[in-house]
């Protein structure tokens, strides 16, 4: 069987965060710094999407071991994923964001 890959996403639940891979490397510390220089080469389109459409939140929600072995979205992820691109979630623009980098700034820089 052969695949053809198109695209590429890459899913976050922070909008903090794929504010700072927009603006590129350049304020939040050593470790923010090292964390965007890892993703801004790969070539994908970054989305936003619902906390509660992430698998990975399930485990801070206090989802036990038992629940997550029925839980569809832990084994399969969002069923939206499967369908057309056109009824995926919409991430929020750039400038909806804009503001937030710069306040996540101020807290790294004075939490040192």
């Amino acid at each position: 069987m052969h695949l053809t890959i198109h695209s590429y996403y890459l899913w976050s639940d922070s909008i903090v965060a794929l504010s700072c891979v927009e603006k590129g490397p350049s304020f939040g510390g050593v470790f923010v710094v090292n964390r965007v220089c890892e993703v801004l080469p790969v070539e994908a389109q970054r989305c936003w999407v619902s906390g509660t459409c992430n698998p990975a939140d399930l485990t801070t929600r206090r989802t036990s071991v038992s629940e997550l072995k029925e839980n569809s979205l832990w084994w399969s992820g969002q069923d939206w994923l499967a369908l057309e691109e056109e009824h995926w979630p919409h991430s929020p623009t750039l400038s909806d964001i804009s503001g937030v980098c710069v306040l996540a700034s101020v807290s790294m820089t004075t939490h040192k």
